[in-house]
């Protein structure tokens, strides 16, 4: 079975809950030649990584840490 079949049997809800299966999927999308949908699964990964709490890559992500006025 193929891995974009495979993620495609999941809820997506689940999908969009866990950015490994988000990238994942938008990477089988990609190697598909199907644009359509990819954007959008990076961006449930992206939201669910920054939103995790303790995940530190909201730390690092954040402009105040790279830019500093003074």
């Amino acid at each position: 079975m193929q891995l974009r079949a495979w993620v495609e049997l999941l809820p997506d809800e689940v999908v969009r809950r866990r950015p490994v299966l988000a990238v994942t999927f938008a990477g089988a999308l990609l190697l598909s030649g199907e644009l359509a949908g990819v954007e959008g699964r990076l961006d449930d990964a992206e939201r669910r990584i920054v939103a995790s709490p303790g995940s530190g890559v909201d730390d690092e992500l954040s402009p105040n840490k790279w830019c500093t006025r003074g």
